[in-house]
């Protein structure tokens, strides 16, 4: 376990920058925008369609972004990156997006919420990301009835499949309305937890049978690891529940009565992510149990075997010692059988004989043998 230390210390370190860094500066107003200094350089993508368009580009005017495609149904603005805060506070200015939600939507650690605004809904959510040193990333999304705006700090990959689907024409995307859209992001979210939960759930197994052959030196450190893991995958999808259930219960304009439906199918999922965590994180408190567990059932073998031969050796150790006392023959009291001829032979064939009894009297009590595993 010594040899996991500097890289839990090192883990820890990272993961307290990443936390800090850019993220908690004492004294500054509310509502202003802070560049994480690991940030990349904030680009705008837009994505708009209806039934039979669909527009994809990369806008470098921040001011045209309220006018681009404006004749479109549904637009959709990916905000990656978060290193530029003139141009995203131009951002917020041109679409009247609050300071608050942007600061909000560039904090890496910020919790699952929803905030609702008299023409919009900003939900702030989580996804799995890279282990180290950030288990979950932040993805912010602003809804107005025409428009989704998307922020993300670090790229999201997993909506690749939500581009696909949009790029291939499905029908309900690309006739639904900018709030079916935004029930599509926050699915897919949702989901994303699903593989992860299940590659730990397989690294569990694995260490399980590692831990019923023989676990090594570093296994209770990587018990630990996905522990922590599986707890700040919980963190970030616990709320993210209650988010969605808040969803299905707003009576705003910008969810649409048969969006219904889909937010409560998103719903049991996010309950489903939910149990997966809690079943992961008690498996991980039981495989640390099993671990130390394992490692007393070993340490009582050892103490099994010394104590058999401390008792073998006991009552030779006496009668050896006895006769090597080696008294002047002369004394009346001398042991007589230092002068016998087959002494030697005999002293051996006695000491073998009670070292016998002894292992036989141990094998028949179960202390030793097959099957056997205690004293």
């Amino acid at each position: 376990m010594a040899k996991n230390k500097p890289h839990a210390a090192t883990a820890r370190k990272k993961r307290t920058a990443a936390m800090l860094g850019g993220q908690i500066q004492v004294g500054t107003s509310p509502g202003t925008i802070r560049e994480h200094p690991e940030a990349a350089p904030v680009e705008f993508r837009s994505i708009a369609y209806g039934p039979k368009d669909l527009h994809e580009e990369i806008i470098e005017d921040v001011e045209a972004i309220p006018g681009i495609r404006a004749d479109q149904p549904v637009r959709w603005l990916r905000v990656v990156g978060g290193r530029g805060a003139d141009r995203l506070e131009r951002l917020s200015a041109l679409l009247e997006i609050p300071g608050l939600a942007i600061e909000d939507a560039l904090n890496r650690q910020h919790r699952p919420k929803v905030e609702r605004f008299p023409d919009a809904l900003f939900v702030v959510l989580r996804t799995p990301g890279d282990p180290d040193p950030i288990p979950t990333k932040t993805f912010s999304i602003w809804l107005t009835k025409t428009r989704v705006v998307t922020f993300e700090p670090e790229e999201v990959h997993s909506l690749d499949g939500v581009l696909d689907r949009i790029r291939r024409g499905r029908v309900r995307l690309r006739e639904g309305r900018a709030d079916y859209l935004a029930y599509a992001l926050m699915d897919t979210l949702i989901d994303g937890f699903f593989p992860v939960l299940e590659a730990i759930g397989e690294r569990f197994e694995a260490l399980e049978a590692e831990i019923m052959t023989k676990a090594g030196e570093g296994t209770l450190g990587r018990i630990y690891e996905l522990r922590r893991d599986v707890i700040a995958l919980r963190r970030a999808s616990w709320p993210q529940r209650d988010l969605v259930s808040s969803l299905i219960r707003d009576e705003s304009d910008l969810l649409g009565k048969r969006i219904r439906p889909f937010l409560e199918d998103c719903h049991d999922h996010a309950v489903l992510a939910v149990d997966s965590t809690e079943t992961l994180r008690d498996l991980g408190s039981s495989l640390m149990e099993l671990h130390l567990s394992s490692v007393g059932h070993r340490q009582n073998e050892v103490m099994k075997v010394l104590t058999i031969f401390s008792a073998v050796f006991i009552p030779l150790s006496f009668v050896a010692g006895l006769y090597g006392m080696n008294f002047d023959q002369d004394s009346p009291f001398n042991m007589p059988e230092l002068g016998f001829r087959y002494g030697y032979p005999l002293a051996l064939m006695i000491m073998a004989g009670i070292a016998g009894s002894l292992l036989i009297y141990f094998r028949r009590k179960g202390w030793i043998g097959k099957g056997r595993s205690s004293l």
